[in-house]
């Protein structure tokens, strides 16, 4: 999906797509393929949920903001970490 500047991936149809590269008698190529086309899946599938956590799911509202965090170009100031002693 093209949003402005950034693309946002559809993990799932590069899911389809390994399957696909999978089927029948796949040559060692096609399983590697396959394996990397799963792998750039993951990466998408877990930036959009970053995102989501992070700003919470995608709306009009707050597009900007997810587009900027799914692209970690920057993120939303976080609150401090109770972990972390300020001063």
């Amino acid at each position: 999906m093209a949003h402005g500047w950034v693309v946002t991936m559809d993990w799932i149809e590069l899911i389809r797509a390994s399957r696909l590269l999978t089927a029948g008698q796949p040559s060692q190529e096609a399983l590697r393929r396959a394996v990397s086309t799963t792998y750039y899946a993951m990466f998408h599938a877990l930036t959009t949920s970053n995102a989501d956590l992070i700003v919470g799911p995608r709306t009009p509202a707050n597009e900007s903001d997810w587009i900027a965090t799914y692209a970690k170009r920057s993120a939303p100031p976080k609150a401090p970490s109770p972990l972390t002693r300020e001063g």
